[in-house]
């Protein structure tokens, strides 16, 4: 149960949390992106409550998403140099512009794209940095596995961007 509960919390941020965002998001929207497929072209009788409840949703995602990192930075592990990951301002931050990101990916505006693409080198430039300055896992193994991880996942936003951005 322990390693069940040390696994759930290291990949919540990057894994498991990405469909709770979605959810709400998907909703709020109204565009072809939009999960319910009868507002998928005409929003002109779409009910105001939907717009709310995404939005709720979407604040309800960021307030557990919260509450569910700092419950694992005061979880008392068996082994507490395993996997315990010390709890920083910026993390709230990555889960908000996270939220934002992914919500401004339903929105599937022209100007937006580019706003998507700064969210994302932001997110990998903080984890970035709070990987070089605080180490935030104890155990040397996984905080290189946890670096190595942050650099891909710059490289490949930056390789992304530029594919996508780069005038034809």
């Amino acid at each position: 149960m322990e390693k069940f509960i040390q696994t759930y919390f290291t990949f919540f941020i990057w894994c498991l949390n990405i469909p709770y965002a979605e959810l709400p998001s998907a909703i709020s929207v109204c565009n072809s992106a939009s999960f319910l497929s009868a507002y998928q072209s005409d929003c002109s009788k779409k009910p105001t409550y939907q717009y709310v409840l995404g939005i709720m949703g979407i604040i309800l995602n960021v307030l557990v998403s919260n509450t569910i990192i700092m419950y694992f930075v005061s979880y008392d592990f068996l082994d507490p140099n395993v996997l315990k990951r010390r709890y920083r301002f910026n993390l709230i931050f990555v889960i908000i512009c996270r939220a934002i990101e992914i919500y401004l990916y339903y929105l599937n505006l022209g100007m937006v794209i580019y706003i998507k693409y700064f969210m994302s080198h932001l997110i990998g430039f903080i984890f970035i940095y709070d990987w070089l300055k605080y180490l935030p896992f104890k155990d040397k193994g996984i905080n290189l596995m946890y670096g190595c991880s942050i650099f891909i996942y710059e490289s490949i936003m930056i390789i992304y961007s530029l594919w996508e951005i780069w005038p034809d």
